[in-house]
């Protein structure tokens, strides 16, 4: 318990919608387009068009997202503390998180709901795209698969089985009696939450709910194996 930090991000599109997009980010919505045109010979979100593509699909691509909140805490002598970097300038989000992971390198091992999937990988890439130094926890692409130390829940949850890995966090925490971080605010309503009604504070809260229920739902699974 002591050496875990857990952690989770919350990010939105880099632009509220497509049109938005084509005037800050020309380049991004040119690209953009191009996919969805190469999704539609597909056979993929026929009938939509881009603007509507985006408004559904954006937030899973990293290259079309800003990370707006990453919370992480962790236990000290069985007290709970949370930090969160948060706000509407991305880079500062993330150079401070680069810089507690500087400082909790090798004394901390990362632990999250499919952190390996989405928080790590997406927060790595937009560190990259910022121009700023990925820590060593973050930075997995050469290393083999035992040599990342990450704990994920989902993993965990799955006990060898992969099906498993795409349990919602959610799910786990009622099954297990966690209380749920799934209040007012859900992931999916995060974008509308920040673009049409500025809940900054709110989504930094829901981000650090996120967090602790991660916290609690380890330590139920580590008192059964």
């Amino acid at each position: 318990m002591a050496n875990l930090l857990y952690i989770d991000a919350e990010w939105v599109p880099i632009s509220k919608d497509f049109s938005t997009l084509q005037t800050e980010f020309p380049l991004h919505a040119e690209a953009w387009s191009r996919r969805c045109e190469k999704f539609r010979n597909q056979g993929k979100h026929e009938g939509l068009s881009d603007s509507e593509i985006y408004s559904n699909e954006a937030g899973f691509y990293p290259e079309f997202i800003k990370m707006i909140c990453i919370s992480a805490g962790y236990y000290k002598e069985d007290e709970w503390r949370c930090d969160s970097f948060y706000g509407h300038d991305e880079k500062e989000n993330l150079e401070k998180f680069a810089d507690l992971l500087s400082k909790t390198q090798s004394r901390f091992k990362l632990c999250g709901h499919s952190i390996k999937r989405f928080d790590m990988p997406y927060i790595a890439k937009r560190m990259a795209i910022n121009g700023i130094k990925i820590p060593y926890d973050l930075n997995n692409g050469d290393k083999k698969p035992w040599e990342i130390t990450a704990v994920d829940i989902a993993e965990e949850w799955g006990f060898g089985c992969n099906q498993e890995k795409y349990t919602p966090l959610d799910w786990i925490c009622v099954s297990l009696g966690v209380p749920t971080p799934k209040t007012d605010i859900s992931g999916a309503q995060v974008a509308g939450a920040y673009y049409n009604d500025n809940r900054l504070e709110d989504i930094k809260d829901y981000c650090e709910r996120d967090v602790k229920a991660t916290a609690d739902t380890y330590l139920k699974i580590k008192e059964v194996i």
